[in-house]
């Protein structure tokens, strides 16, 4: 049967057929979420890196407001965030909003703010992340 179809007719018949198969992998990749992120992002499940915006200027001058960068959902796949790192997460009552920080402390620690500074266990902690002069004075 295949010596009478065309050339053409073989081709289209193999196009929809690898079409087929690269459809079912993504379509079971974004399902089955390898990276374990809690994005419906299909970038994020299927790709395990998404682009996201700064919503605003709480992370300058690492990231400015508007900025666009990529997250890595892979990078924390099989481990916890480390200090110092930038996380993007869920905020829990919306999980619509998505917030940009940077972890200061991990868990069964207690963490503090004294006229500006960032206290760890008691411990004053170097920020060298953030800039010389204050961007803002909070109120």
């Amino acid at each position: 049967m295949l010596e009478r179809m065309s050339q053409g007719r073989k081709i289209s018949i193999a196009v929809a057929a690898v079409s087929a198969v690269v459809i079912g992998v993504t379509v079971a990749t974004y399902v089955i979420n390898p990276f374990n992120t809690a994005s419906d992002d299909p970038r994020a499940r299927i790709l395990g890196y998404t682009l996201y915006r700064a919503p605003s200027r709480s992370m300058e001058p690492a990231l400015r407001e508007g900025d666009v960068f990529i997250v890595s959902a892979a990078a924390l796949r099989n481990r916890d965030p480390h200090i110092g790192e930038i996380v993007v997460f869920r905020f829990p009552p919306d999980p619509a909003v998505s917030y940009v920080k940077r972890v200061v402390a991990t868990g069964g620690t207690t963490i503090e703010m004294r006229k500006g500074a960032l206290y760890v266990d008691g411990q004053a902690v170097d920020e060298p992340w953030l800039p010389a002069e204050p961007t803002s004075t909070a109120v």
